[in-house]
């Protein structure tokens, strides 16, 4: 019988993350804590140096404006995010970074002028924090806002109940899926299982409540978090 892993991301992610899983020959089950929903934002008719992003719905959730930016450079924080700019039709220079240190490490070779920095409403505050450090003008707008479900169905409470793995991409999403599991008898699940995440950063809330089987992706990547199952 294959061992059953949770997946709290949002749809669209998740099913690409329980396919990833899937291959693996886990079963997954899949019950996102947030929503996303799309914003009115959108930029003043004027062109950027570059375009910035460390999110891949920040770009699934543009409007049609983002059109006019096609040729525009990207400075982008995860492959993910690279493919979605590219599906928006975005096809100028991309710099991809494995995360927002690398980002900030490499902003020094970034085209001089005005960036446009596209971003859901709930994030972190690194990319503005570097943008800010440089002195570098930046418009932010937001295309999007993950919004916490309240609740899970039967059904996806009945397939996390099957598991004894559970897989944390942010720390937001880490604290929801402890809310969501206090609020529906789950608790007890969630501190017998193994739990794998990206970074320290993701583990905090579930060190907060004193579990123990955390484990940490080597690097914050999907290979890693993959390999990061297989060790005890």
């Amino acid at each position: 019988m294959s061992a059953c892993i949770g997946v709290f991301r949002a749809h669209g992610p998740g099913l690409a993350t329980a396919a990833a899983l899937e291959r693996l020959g886990y079963a997954v089950a899949l019950a996102p804590v947030v929503e996303p929903v799309a914003l009115a934002g959108a930029p003043p008719e004027r062109s950027f140096a570059l375009v910035v992003g460390a999110s891949a719905a920040a770009f699934t959730f543009a409007g049609p404006w983002l059109a006019r930016l096609a040729q525009t450079p990207l400075a982008l924080v995860g492959e993910a995010t690279l493919r979605a700019a590219r599906s928006a039709g975005l096809s100028g220079h991309a710099q991809t970074f494995a995360d927002a240190e690398a980002f900030s490490q490499g902003a020094g070779t970034f085209p001089l002028g005005e960036a446009l920095y596209l971003a859901g409403r709930d994030r972190k505050s690194t990319i503005e924090s570097v943008f800010a450090a440089a002195q570098r003008a930046f418009v932010l707008v937001e295309t999007y806002e993950a919004r916490a479900r309240p609740r899970w169905s039967a059904a996806e409470i009945a397939g996390l109940r099957a598991c004894r793995l559970f897989v944390h991409y942010s720390r937001r999403s880490a604290s929801l899926a402890i809310a969501l599991a206090d609020a529906n008898d789950l608790l007890g699940v969630f501190a017998a299982a193994d739990h794998i995440c990206l970074s320290e950063d993701v583990a905090a809330p579930l060190r907060a409540q004193g579990w123990r089987a955390i484990r940490i992706a080597a690097t914050p990547d999907q290979r890693a978090l993959e390999a990061a199952l297989t060790q005890r």
